[in-house]
């Protein structure tokens, strides 16, 4: 019988039968007068990435209802799902043999999952063939679960790890009981807080839990082992690990080694907090509180609890330790998340202050009769000054006696040497001491008394101006005398009995007697002021005067007198009409 075109039938056709799809080589589909089957048909499982044959059969059907072979009949072959290959390539056409076969092998795709290749005499003649493309065997770990990038020393990672079994294509291998070792690759330090070695479960994953990682902070580099089909494979992850909580402290800066007596330490402590594995902790506002340990005194001169700064370190300043000599320790405290810490100094040997220089103060000229309060400044090597207890005397004794106290009594004009005995060495002083001086004799008489504080004089030379009461020719007289040439006069202010203040303007006599003179108008009023001095002034008084010069510099000094009465005597006698 003669069989229709395939042409014509495909034209008078108005609807399409749908594909149909076999796994165990039995299916066929029945296209416009052509039979596909599958002469060949793969397992319905296999690895991917593998290979496997398959055959197509393609019979041509007579219209009396008979059919043959259609040979030399074009027929593609088309990877439609999957990935793989077919002939090299993602199609390829085949031609029918003479039974009307047509083979080919199919090359799996890497992907796990139904892989679809379908065969066809046209567009939409065609049979579907289905396969389960599953893993290869596990050649690869990969992390599903990475840990986490940055982990708190000593504190259990926030991401724990899971490691897949994977086959060369990356495919997920659902392989159990085979064990993934974590350990740290590099960067040092200690992994814990869980199991290290975890068999993987039924989908080939090892999950890790409670892993953490301890040490000085830095990166370290996990990895993660296992031996697949007997090769060691690894895989690693990095890890930047940051310092932990507090839990100690650390001296970062000790104290002095060897420390004065009551002087603040030359190297002040400062304490870090720090974690369990030694890292610093930068918190701030975490009280350390300081104080002695060992040895007994006192700690002070500065603050004894000092609050951390954002660096995490308490920085302490001004600390001195006082008591008597020898060794101490100092122990450092702070609460740390509930608990105490602790950190002690290593050993500061305590001496006593040695004294390497002693200066008398207030004063180094002392008027004879006149007592004097006296202290020295004590100093150190370095120029600090310290306070230690003082033993007083005299060098050379009749020139004068001092107290415990330092209370000194000058008995002579010149030079009187101070003795200060301190930690039981000596130090003498010289100061000078000066007097009234009496000059002429009979009924031309004079006293004369050294200022107390020297002055510039006009020529720019220091020097201690004379207070004079003389008498000559039966005139009293009262003066100031200094060897620099004075171009002003000079403004005196005297206080007497009763506390009584006087000012007044005493005139220069003339260049050439380089003196400022008493300016009362005629002799009476000069011996009473005499007989006042003499009468009434015989206990501690003050001359102050400034003398000026041309253009105006002034220039101040003074004289403290003590037993004044007695020493202008002579004068008052020798000038007629006094007492």
């Amino acid at each position: 019988m003669r069989r229709t075109p395939l042409a014509a039938i495909l034209a008078s056709l108005m609807f399409t039968i749908p594909a149909c799809t076999s796994s165990n080589g039995g299916a066929t589909v029945t296209i416009l007068g052509y039979t596909v089957a599958i002469k060949t048909a793969p397992p319905a499982t296999a690895q991917a990435g593998t290979s496997v044959p398959i055959a197509f059969t393609v019979t041509e059907n007579e219209s009396d209802g008979s059919s043959k072979a259609a040979s030399a009949k074009s027929f593609t072959v088309v990877v439609t799902a999957g990935g793989g290959t077919v002939g090299g390539a993602a199609s390829t056409t085949l031609t029918t043999g003479s039974d009307g076969s047509a083979s080919t092998t199919w090359v799996l795709g890497a992907t796990v999952g139904t892989q679809t290749l379908r065969g066809s005499v046209s567009a939409t003649q065609y049979l579907d063939v289905n396969l389960t493309a599953t893993s290869r065997p596990a050649t690869q770990l990969a992390l599903t679960t990475a840990p986490s990038t940055t982990a708190q020393n000593g504190v259990a990672l926030a991401l724990q790890p899971t490691v897949q079994l994977k086959d060369a294509s990356g495919n997920p291998v659902a392989q159990a009981l085979v064990p993934v070792t974590a350990a740290i690759g590099a960067g040092g330090g200690t992994l814990g807080g869980g199991t290290l070695t975890v068999s993987t479960n039924a989908s080939g994953a090892a999950v890790f839990s409670g892993l953490t990682l301890s040490g000085l902070v830095g990166t370290r580099i996990l990895t993660f082992t296992a031996t697949l089909n007997g090769t060691a494979v690894s895989l690693s992850a990095t890890v930047a690990l940051t310092a932990g909580a507090a839990t100690q402290l650390a001296l970062t800066t000790t104290p002095a080694a060897t420390a004065v007596l009551a002087l603040v330490l030359t190297q002040q402590p400062t304490v870090q907090l720090r974690d369990a594995s030694g890292n610093p902790v930068a918190q701030a506002l975490v009280a350390v509180t300081g104080a002695i340990d060992v040895g007994g005194g006192t700690l002070g001169g500065g603050a004894l609890t000092v609050n951390t700064n954002a660096s995490g370190a308490a920085v302490f300043s001004g600390l001195a330790i006082s008591g008597i000599a020898g060794s101490r320790t100092l122990k450092f405290t702070a609460t740390l998340n509930g608990q105490n810490a602790t950190i002690t100094s290593p050993g500061i040997n305590v001496v006593a202050a040695t004294i390497t220089s002693v200066e008398l103060v207030p004063r180094n000229r002392v008027k004879v009769g006149q007592v004097y309060g006296f202290d020295v400044t004590q100093r150190l090597a370095d120029g600090t000054t310290v306070q230690h207890p003082v033993t007083w005397s005299i060098l050379v004794p009749g020139t004068a006696t001092i107290t415990g106290t330092g209370v000194l009594n000058p008995l002579l004009a010149g030079s009187i040497g101070v003795v200060s005995t301190i930690d039981g060495v000596a130090w003498t002083n010289v100061i000078t001491g000066y007097d009234w001086i009496a000059t002429g004799a009979g009924s031309d008489v004079g006293v004369s008394l050294a200022s107390e504080v020297s002055v510039t004089n006009s020529t720019g030379t220091p020097e201690f101006p004379t207070l004079s009461f003389t008498c000559s020719g039966g005139v009293f007289g009262v003066s100031v005398g200094f060897s620099g040439i004075v171009t002003g006069n000079g403004a005196v202010t005297y206080t007497g009995a009763g506390a009584v203040t006087v000012s007044e303007t005493w005139l220069q006599s003339g260049p050439s007697l380089k003196t400022l003179t008493y300016p009362g108008a005629t002799n009476l009023i000069r011996k009473n002021f005499a007989l006042a001095v003499a009468t009434n002034w015989n206990t501690v008084f003050t001359f102050n005067f400034t003398f000026n010069e041309t253009p105006l510099v002034p220039h101040a000094t003074a004289w403290q007198l003590n037993g004044i009465s007695a020493a202008i005597a002579p004068v008052i006698t020798a000038c007629p009409g006094n007492l």
